[in-house]
């Protein structure tokens, strides 16, 4: 119920239901359903009416979640949610204009997806570092995350996740003064979004 709320921008529910979540893994005393639920919950740890107020609960100073969620999985050994807690972390870095915290985060976990060979992690953690170094003007290192994680997307058939490599690029284009290039490619966003519904 709290995924569903999640993505359908429902945060005040989301944070309802994942609070729940928490509350009934602490009571069952199940760690790994307790690193997943506080994991979440980082993401909507209190209500957000709008997108401003979401922006603004992503830049707050507390990361107790994550870093609980982080220690449960590294006590037991499981990669996996150790990738994507360091993931949750760089979001966080990102949002409060961290760069280099967001980078080294995204950059382990990585690392780790990789490792574990999880193809959908590895994509998005690259768009993660590409998108922050578009950010940052570094243009040729974001390049070289972004190629292969469009071709990725594309193999796996994830329109939303080439749609937002898609858009970056757009940004990074116009960021970098091409602007005729960069509206070009925003308008292949544009007739992406149109042409299947996404986002």
């Amino acid at each position: 119920a709290g995924g569903l709320a999640y993505w359908s921008a429902d945060i005040d529910a989301a944070s309802a239901n994942y609070g729940a979540a928490v509350a009934m893994a602490r009571a069952l005393g199940d760690d790994a359903e307790l690193a997943n639920a506080l994991y979440n919950l980082f993401f909507a740890r209190r209500p957000a009416s709008n997108t401003e107020e979401w922006y603004d609960l992503m830049r707050e100073s507390d990361t107790s979640l994550l870093d609980e969620a982080l220690e449960i999985w590294t006590r037991l050994g499981d990669e996996q949610g150790m990738g994507r807690a360091l993931w949750g972390l760089s979001e966080f870095h990102a949002y409060r204009g961290e760069a280099e915290e967001a980078e080294s985060a995204v950059s382990r976990a990585l690392e780790i997806f990789e490792r574990v060979g999880d193809p959908f992690w590895v994509s998005w953690s690259r768009f993660t570092r590409a998108f922050g170094r578009v950010l940052r003007g570094d243009i040729v290192d974001a390049a070289a995350d972004f190629m292969p994680t469009l071709r990725e997307f594309w193999a796996s058939r994830d329109l939303s996740g080439v749609t937002l490599v898609v858009a970056a690029t757009s940004t990074m284009l116009l960021l970098e003064g091409h602007e005729v290039e960069g509206y070009q490619v925003a308008g292949a966003e544009g007739r992406l979004i149109a042409s299947t519904g996404i986002m």
